[in-house]
Formats: C-alpha cells, sequence, structure tokens
C-alpha cells in the first residue's frame, strides 16, 4: 500500500520533527475579540519547533531538534542527558508521553514511553499516538517510510497483533481509550488505494466508508471515545465516520483538506490547502455548530519579529479546547520560520459565538433567536477582571441556557450532536468562573 496517500501531517512532517530544536513562553491574557489566543512556544535555542500534542491541561508535546514538552509557560527538553534529535510525539492527561529518536539519516526512529517515573524503551521506533492507559501505537518503517503496525500495551509489544483483515498491509495512526485503532488498510482490489479503517483487540475490524466517490485513499487520523473517526477521504476532504464507518461528514474546504485530530464534543482540527499562502495550506477548526472555519480568523493576532505569524496546521484538540498548531512567519519573500503554538480558548466568548451561529443556522428554531440569543449576547466577552456579583451573574446565565438547551432537545428543535456541544462549551465556562 502507498504510505504516503495515508500518512498524517504529524508523520508527513516527522522528518523536520528530527531537524528542529523548541522553548519557552508565556501564555498571554486572553483577548477580548477572538476566540483563541495564540502563544508561540519559541525554541530550544534555535529554530524552528513543531508541536504533535496537546493535553486537556494545555501541556504541549514536539520537537525542536529534540523531544520537548511545554507546561505551564516553559518548554523544556524532555529526554535525559544529552539532547536526542527527534520529537515527542503523543502526550494524555496524565502527562505520560512517547518521543520519538533518529537512529539514522532516513528518518527512522526507536520509540521510548516516560510513565512519569521512567523510561521504557518500547524496542521498536515509529510510535504515533496513546492513549490514557499508556497503550501506545505505531509503525515499523523502512527508510523511514511506514511498513506494519506495531501495539504496545501493558508491557508487552506485539508486531503482529493481526487485527486489521489478517493484519496485513495496516497503518495505525492513533488510538482511543477504549483500545480502538483508526489507520489505513490495503484493499483487496490493488487498483485501489488503501482504505481508512478501524481495528482492535476487542472489536471486529471495519473500513470506512464514502459518501461519493468508491471506497480507497482513505485515511483515518483521528478517533474519538465513542468510536467515531475524522480523517480524508480521496476527494482530499474533510471526513467524519460514525462508529460504524459511515461517513456522516465531508466538506472540501479550500483546495483540499485533512482532519488530524478530533475530541470527545465533535471539534476537529486539521489543514486546508490555499494557493495563495506561502506553502499553500492553513489551519481550520470544525464543530457541529459552526462548521469549518479557518483558524486564522479566531485569534489574537500575533507577531514574532515584527513578522506576522500564520497559523499553518493544527494538529490536535483537547477535550478543554486547547489546540496545538504549527505556525509560520516570513522574513522577506523567502526565508520563513516553523513555530509551535498552542490555542488557548476564551470559553466565554466561543459559547457566545455558537449561540449566535446556532440560530443563524436554522432560522426556523425561533427558540434559538429568541431565547438564547439575548442571553448569550449578555455575557460578557472575557472571564478575566469580573466582580464576584458579575461571575455570579455568567453562571446563572449559563446554567438558564443549559435548561432552555435541554428543552429545544426534547422538543427535537435541536440534533443533538449540537446540543452536546454547546452543553459543554456552557460546563467550560463554568470551570472558568469557579477557577478565579
Amino acid at each position: 500500500m502507498s504510505a504516503k496517500s495515508a500518512l498524517p501531517l504529524a508523520s508527513r512532517l516527522s522528518g523536520k520533527l528530527c531537524l528542529l530544536t523548541a522553548a519557552l513562553a508565556l501564555i498571554p491574557a486572553i483577548g477580548l475579540s477572538q476566540e483563541y489566543t495564540l502563544t508561540d512556544l519559541g525554541t530550544l535555542g534555535g529554530s524552528p519547533s513543531l508541536a504533535s500534542a496537546v493535553n486537556d491541561s494545555g501541556q504541549v508535546v514536539g520537537g525542536a531538534g529534540e523531544p520537548f514538552l511545554y507546561s505551564k509557560g516553559t518548554m523544556t527538553g524532555v529526554w535525559p542527558g544529552n539532547p536526542e534529535s527527534g520529537a515527542a510525539v503523543a502526550l494524555n492527561n496524565n502527562g505520560h508521553l512517547v518521543v520519538n529518536l533518529s537512529v539514522d539519516d532516513y528518518g527512522d526512529t526507536e520509540s521510548y514511553l516516560w510513565s512519569g517515573h521512567n523510561w521504557t524503551d518500547l524496542g521498536i521506533g515509529g510510535a504515533t499516538s496513546m492513549n490514557a492507559s499508556d497503550m501506545v501505537v505505531g509503525n515499523s518503517t523502512n527508510r523511514g517510510q511506514p511498513v506494519a503496525y506495531w501495539v504496545y500495551a501493558k508491557g508487552q509489544l506485539d508486531t503482529s497483533p493481526g487485527y486489521a483483515f489478517g493484519g496485513a498491509d495496516a497503518l495505525a495512526w492513533t488510538v482511543n481509550d477504549a483500545g480502538e485503532i483508526a489507520g489505513a488498510c490495503a484493499n483487496p482490489d490493488p487498483n485501489i488505494g488503501p482504505s481508512g479503517c478501524v481495528f482492535g483487540a476487542n472489536i471486529s475490524p471495519y473500513r470506512l466508508d464514502n459518501l461519493s466517490v468508491p471506497r480507497g485513499d482513505l485515511a483515518a487520523l483521528a478517533i474519538r471515545s465513542d468510536g467515531t473517526t475524522c480523517g480524508q477521504d480521496n476527494n482530499a476532504a474533510i471526513a467524519i465516520w460514525s462508529s460504524n464507518g459511515t461517513e456522516i461528514f465531508h466538506d472540501s474546504f479550500g483546495d483540499g483538506s485533512a482532519c488530524e485530530a478530533l475530541n470527545d464534543y465533535g471539534v476537529a482540527v486539521g489543514n486546508f490547502y490555499s494557493p495563495t499562502f506561502v506553502t499553500g495550506s492553513l489551519a481550520f477548526v470544525y464543530d457541529p455548530v459552526s462548521g469549518v472555519r479557518d483558524l486564522n480568523n479566531l485569534i489574537t493576532k500575533l507577531s514574532i519579529k515584527g513578522h506576522s505569524v500564520t497559523i499553518e496546521n493544527a494538529v490536535s484538540v483537547s477535550n478543554t479546547g486547547f489546540i496545538a498548531a504549527n505556525c509560520l512567519y516570513t522574513e522577506g519573500n523567502e526565508n520563513s520560520d516553523w513555530r509551535a503554538c498552542l490555542l488557548t480558548p476564551n470559553p466565554v466568548l466561543i459559547l457566545k459565538d455558537s449561540i449566535n451561529q446556532l440560530g443563524k443556522g436554522d432560522p426556523e428554531c425561533v427558540q434559538c433567536n429568541e431565547e438564547l440569543n439575548p442571553l448569550a449576547n449578555s455575557l460578557p466577552e472575557s472571564l478575566t477582571d469580573l466582580s464576584a456579583p458579575e461571575r455570579r451573574k455568567v453562571l446563572a446565565t449559563v446554567e438558564e441556557m443549559e435548561r432552555r438547551l435541554q428543552g429545544l432537545l426534547r422538543s427535537r428543535k435541536i440534533i443533538e450532536s449540537k446540543e452536546v456541544l454547546l452543553l459543554h462549551e456552557a460546563q467550560l465556562v463554568q470551570n472558568s468562573v469557579d477557577s478565579f
């Protein structure tokens, strides 16, 4: 099977990750007019740096010539002793992480797991993902090209698990907390490219459907806890599949798109191609209420060395709304520099925008426009610098919004995926208010 067509962005950049060096920055105050604040994570004494993953606490891992962890405003190298060329490629909410260290000039690597106490050599390279239980998946490589998937779980490495259609010609890109693996599998017909597929120890493997064209050249790049997957179909479009493999969303945003990550509340991130941008690629965010949007339109603007920063791709999104991305700033017409970036959400503004978009997207929902919009518009633009009475007012308003959203679902005036997202966004606002 062709690995290139199924290769997720984080892996497509792995060659660059091994050449990078990454850094230290403080998260600035949340902006008052945009949904996210963009933070340049800097370098570890050089440039550039690239991000791989973010967790619910806003910690980011990636590579900057060596593996790094960004936490509480500081980026540090994580490999003990002398720096090693490579990158941290996966991270969970326990703060455990996986690194790939370079072993040759072709891009082949050796993978190691940090369990919070010690490093474990996994005995193989090419790790791509890990879950909450420190289960790690990846792909062995030959001269840097993925060959066959492997699974590391409960201290044991299995290089031929046999989960995916006999175990032959399968690549693993991601794993969820249930141990379900999403990736790409070869088709029986050699004239058709690889299919996106889902497999694992406790499920029957299945291939992913395509709404508009025959199967083939599909890649599942992310899988959430309920088995919903996302990736790219062979129309070079963002694709989201249900837990039975049926394509439920399909959108070509720009000249070509790919979903790189998906959280448990339906928020997806990735990149699309634009011939007007220096690398041809820009980052997007998708959710069931607002659809697909260019992330560059949702950020507080940032500059490095006097040059504006553009989010080129988004690679990970947490359940708390943090987004890990890779940014570019350009000096002159030719010199551009990669930087790992963190997008910190402004939860109250995200909720306000979502509620207003809900009415626009469904003009027949009278309650959306007449009941929810006034409540949303009464919320502040930011949760910073609020007095105690103002915080109590925000909480009361959000609680009333929750009650009305639940009523809309009971009366079938809002679909469940939208209600799930909006209730989660409301909960994030409440959590943020409580944290002050």
